[in-house]
């Protein structure tokens, strides 16, 4: 397995809670590993996120952060976490549509303000 890390951008990071902090007071910075296949093994996921100290495990933000960089465009993800390294799949299921509310909630709320 070959791995790196891939930060979001800082500034972006910082502006996005200088904004939310009040309105949204559970949010919080997360390590994510992501990588080019659906782990499905909760044994793996839980090993991934002990070896990254991560939260979450999934495969779209390495894709993301990687695009954003080459074309140098600035970068923050915003989740709400519907798959964690725990859960993963079951637990995605369970929660895709309430996560997708607080994740749009949260987007359209950062948009009003900038």
């Amino acid at each position: 397995i070959s791995s790196s890390v891939i930060s979001t951008d800082d500034k972006s990071i910082q502006l996005f809670f200088k904004l939310t902090v009040e309105k949204f007071p559970t949010l919080k910075i997360v390590n994510c590993a992501s990588g080019d296949k659906f782990i499905s093994k909760k044994e793996k996921r839980i090993n991934y996120g002990k070896e990254f100290n991560c939260q979450i495990c999934e495969m779209e933000a390495a894709g993301i952060l990687i695009t954003c960089r080459r074309n140098k465009i600035p970068c923050l993800m915003i989740k709400s976490i519907s798959d964690s390294v725990v859960d993963g799949a079951n637990e995605f299921l369970d929660q895709a549509d309430r996560a997708s509310d607080i994740c749009f909630e949260i987007i359209e709320e950062v948009i009003d303000m900038i």
